[in-house]
């Protein structure tokens, strides 16, 4: 009876044990500098605040949040830490600040890695316990603001489009949907459309994100040479909310970029992105001889 409701004298201790709903920003300080702010907004849709005002990707924040509403640890290594030199937390290499809607603030302060490479060295700002993080947990906390951005380079409602322009082999490609919510080619002249190449077309420019690998300097460059590169392609999607453009070009290196009306800047993609935008119009034609 002394024992219900009592943790279990095995269980690992708990770090941070805080409600999703309560979470009203989180910032993440890395020594990189690549850190970020994020802040749920009165929508509750969360937004990036530093390094600066950035839509994020609402799936990855997901993610965060519920890793810190509860985290546990491993297990206890120092009551009363003296050195925290030893761990590596007197200059941590990251620190998560959670801070709930009634302006109380939890910080995260995460050391060196332990000397059998499976955590880190945590502890609670404030406290003199320190405890080990596994290592899954660690990479959960550990994200830059490259990571928690929205990286589409689209955003369209898939269910909501009903035009999609293809600029490309010094030919229009027009697709759009007749009264039984079918895919039709419209231009050059009407034909009959494979409506699997047209759905598979709209799913590769939707899923199409920007490649954030590449370094500043390379991403400088080539948006400095964005304007002298090849063209392969000009899309158009057309949903409810109105149109957006992708223009997508390749370097003398066979990598391909795109600049969007969605986002500003210039971003590496993949090449299927290229590829299916390029394709000739004979692919997106339905080759049935009968429809019935």
């Amino acid at each position: 009876k002394a024992r219900e409701g009592k943790p279990s004298p095995d269980a690992p201790p708990v770090l941070l044990n805080i409600p999703s709903d309560q979470i009203q920003q989180i910032a993440i300080k890395r020594k990189d500098g690549q850190g970020a702010t994020i802040k749920k907004g009165d929508d509750g849709k969360w937004q990036m605040l530093e390094p600066q005002p950035l839509p994020v990707d609402q799936d990855a924040v997901s993610s965060l949040t519920s890793t810190v509403s509860n985290l546990n640890s491993d297990r206890l290594i120092e009551e009363q830490a003296a050195d925290l030199n030893t761990y590596g937390l007197a200059s941590p290499s990251v620190e998560v600040v959670i801070t709930r809607k009634d302006g109380k603030a939890s910080k995260l302060l995460i050391g060196d890695e332990t000397p059998t490479g499976s955590g880190y060295f945590v502890k609670l700002d404030g406290e003199a316990k320190v405890y080990t993080l596994a290592s899954y947990n660690k990479t959960s906390l550990d994200k830059s603001y490259k990571d928690l951005r929205d990286k589409r380079l689209l955003r369209f409602d898939s269910d909501k489009v009903a035009r999609i322009e293809l600029h490309a082999r010094n030919e229009v490609i027009e697709f759009g949907k007749n009264a039984l919510n079918d895919w039709q080619i419209l231009k050059p002249k009407p034909y009959r459309a494979d409506g699997s190449q047209v759905e598979e077309l709209l799913r590769r420019l939707r899923d199409a994100k920007m490649d954030l690998s590449i370094s500043d300097e390379d991403a400088k460059k080539a948006a400095a040479n964005f304007g002298s590169a090849t063209r392969v392609a000009v899309v158009k999607v057309t949903d409810a909310a109105g149109t957006q453009e992708m223009d997508i070009r390749k370097d003398k290196d066979s990598n391909y970029f795109v600049r969007t009306t969605s986002v500003d800047g210039i971003y590496k993609v993949g090449s299927d992105v290229a590829d299916s935008a390029a394709k000739p119009l004979v692919d997106y034609r339905n080759k049935k001889v009968f429809d019935f």
